[in-house]
């Protein structure tokens, strides 16, 4: 059930808007910094995003990497799906 929570945190993290807007105001406000590219790159990324968000919530890196892993089993599902069907 812990992994649940964090795959849900992770994505609200990389898809929930208002985080979005959030980080693309402080990215803008900043004057575009290359190393900032990379750490608003993790909101983009559902995978990465619960990494870190797990690794923040829990400071388990086992729970990080186990979160993580089913998040790429289940984008790897879906994309095997969505070639399937044919789009």
């Amino acid at each position: 059930m812990e992994y649940l929570f964090l795959i849900a945190l992770g994505w609200i993290v990389s898809e929930f808007e208002p985080f979005k807007l959030i980080a693309d105001y402080l990215y803008k406000k900043s004057g575009n910094k290359t190393w900032l590219e990379y750490i608003f790159g993790v909101f983009d990324c559902w995978q990465c995003s619960t990494f870190w968000a797990s690794l923040i919530w829990t400071w388990d890196i086992k729970a990080a990497i186990i979160a993580s892993f089913i998040v790429y089993v289940l984008n790897t599902i879906q994309e095997l799906w969505m070639l399937k069907r044919g789009r």
